[in-house]
């Protein structure tokens, strides 16, 4: 894979995460580790073995040798996934966090498993290699239903700039209630980018490269963006990018290009049951009734 992306001109990285309760994959089978006994709002899916301080260490090294298999690998730079609610986001989240030792409580020990990651793999990578980390600006819970302050996230930010983070991909959103992270209904200009606004606030406070995911389709907006809020380098993209694989390439020729992505959600409301793949990318026979 890397040496594809690298004869065609392009980097690559690679992104780390821990799953945890956020999955029902075997759940009667395995070991599902989490941060408290609760369970999980999508999947109902209650963690059967919360994690003891020897667990947290096996996940930290779990992280330290993925990164160094990755570098191992050729890939450019890692991400390390510290959002949406997977099991180092439920660390950060009150809703799931009700431990009562060092890792749990106020914001200074929810965030300390994200922050001994960064530090014992930047250790391990050295202080040259790109590490980028996804993050939320905002999670849009609110604190009274369990999740963080806006000063409490940009306390998360900090500390892993001070850790030594290359760059921060900012994200958002919950797995509660509410706002997730992949807004349909996007297509008007006004409700792109939905994650800019975060971002910004971010950039007043700290001083490293940002990247802004979330529902990127206009690169008129895209240009504004990066003219006016300061750090933003780049951009993320997903459910554009399943749909339309040289979206880049025709935005390079066409600015006005329109993404034909829709943002019905379809690749991520049957992810981990039919492939990953844009619904207008498939046959008619391959999507299931009902679709």
């Amino acid at each position: 894979v890397v040496k594809n992306a690298h004869d065609h001109g392009a980097k690559i990285a690679v992104q780390l995460a821990m799953v945890g309760p956020q999955s029902d994959y075997r759940i009667g089978r395995r070991d599902v580790y989490g941060v408290s006994k609760v369970p999980h709002p999508i999947y109902g899916t209650v963690p059967n073995k919360v994690m003891t301080k020897q667990d947290i260490q096996y996940a930290i090294q779990a992280f330290v040798d993925a990164a160094i298999r990755a570098k191992k690998a050729g890939f450019d730079a890692i991400e390390l996934h510290f959002a949406h609610n997977y099991l180092v986001s439920q660390f950060l989240f009150p809703y799931y966090n009700n431990r009562t030792d060092e890792y749990g409580g106020p914001i200074e020990n929810r965030a300390r498993v994200a922050f001994e990651i960064l530090e014992s793999v930047r250790k391990a990578v050295g202080p040259d290699y790109p590490i980028l980390a996804k993050v939320h600006g905002r999670d849009y819970l609110g604190s009274r239903a369990g999740g963080n302050t806006q000063d409490e996230n940009l306390y998360v930010v900090k500390g892993l700039v001070a850790r030594g983070i290359t760059a921060l991909d900012i994200s958002g959103g919950n797995k509660v209630r509410g706002m997730g992270e992949f807004h349909p209904d996007i297509q008007d200009e006004k409700d792109q980018s939905y994650f800019a606004d975060d971002a910004e606030y971010i950039s007043k406070h700290i001083d490293v490269p940002l990247v802004l995911t979330g529902g990127n389709r206009s690169p008129r907006l895209m240009g504004k963006i990066l003219t006016e809020v300061k750090n933003i380098q780049a951009f993320g993209f997903g459910r554009t990018m399943l749909s339309e694989p040289d979206l880049a390439n025709k935005w390079k020729n066409d600015p006005d290009h329109r993404p034909r992505c829709l943002a019905c959600n379809w690749c991520i409301a049957n992810y981990g049951k039919l492939k990953s793949q844009c619904v207008l990318n498939v046959s008619r026979a391959y999507v299931p009734a009902g679709h």
